[in-house]
């Protein structure tokens, strides 16, 4: 029930710049990290229809505790069977807050294409914190997530902004 055209990529890139200047090296459990945060869940409460969660945990990250979040927005299908898209939103070091607010980007602008659409599986949007400490956030969700049981899929939004990706490029 999707046209081909509801996702504009286009859309992402003014929206990572916005991102990137309201929330510049989004550092695990840091301020601009929390901010993000913010932006990230006010954009999914937007959604029409949809469910917004969290799951909150602690880390360490360089010798200091910190607070992490993950944030998840639920947009139910015709099934309950559900797939799910993950997408960084901190950085740890250099030029990778450029790609983990790309894949912010991104993530919410796929997340909004689908707003009123019909589709058959439930679909699930998680931004994670903790990327940059081993993929914690990522993993965090796999473990803790009530529906785990419900997901025949999740996939990694990983390095859109990176001029030379890495492999592996899809997980």
């Amino acid at each position: 029930g999707i046209p081909p055209d509801a996702f504009d990529p286009t859309t992402a890139a003014p929206l990572a710049k916005e991102l990137a200047e309201q929330a510049p090296n989004p550092r695990p459990g840091s301020e601009a990290d929390q901010l993000l945060a913010q932006q990230v869940e006010d954009r999914f409460k937007s959604i029409p229809g949809a469910a917004v969660s969290e799951q909150r945990f602690d880390a360490t990250f360089r010798g200091d505790d910190v607070e992490l979040r993950n944030l998840i927005v639920t947009v139910p299908g015709e099934s309950e069977r559900q797939v799910a898209l993950l997408a960084p939103r901190d950085a740890g070091d250099g030029t990778g807050a450029l790609t983990s607010i790309a894949a912010t980007a991104v993530l919410l602008e796929i997340a909004n294409s689908f707003s009123g659409a019909v589709h058959n599986k439930t679909l699930v949007f998680v931004s994670t914190d903790g990327s940059s400490i081993g993929a914690l956030g990522a993993r965090r969700f796999v473990r803790d997530y009530s529906d785990a049981g419900l997901l025949d899929a999740a996939i990694d939004l990983s390095q859109p902004a990176a001029p030379q990706p890495r492999p592996p490029l899809v997980i």
